[in-house]
């Protein structure tokens, strides 16, 4: 009998319907999603700054990029 299957009989037995452990544990993969989607975007806007000539930089778009990526984290 797996896992799942096992913890759906004791459930309707038991008539236990709250997992602490795996809604921490769903909680934390959806901050490393976030984490992880915020790290990727990061690397592709940085590689992106190799492929611009210096006279084509503007400071205040990276400047506000950067804040963006800065409040992202906060969320």
């Amino acid at each position: 009998m797996s896992d799942a299957v096992y913890l759906q009989k004791v459930t309707l037995l038991w008539q236990v319907t709250e997992y602490p452990e795996l809604q921490r544990v769903r909680k934390e993969l959806n901050l490393l999603q976030k984490l992880y989607g915020l790290y990727n975007d990061v690397l592709e806007k940085v590689g992106g700054y190799y492929d611009t000539p210096w006279h084509d930089i503007d400071i205040d778009v990276i400047n506000t990029e950067l804040i963006d990526f800065q409040n992202k984290c906060v969320e």
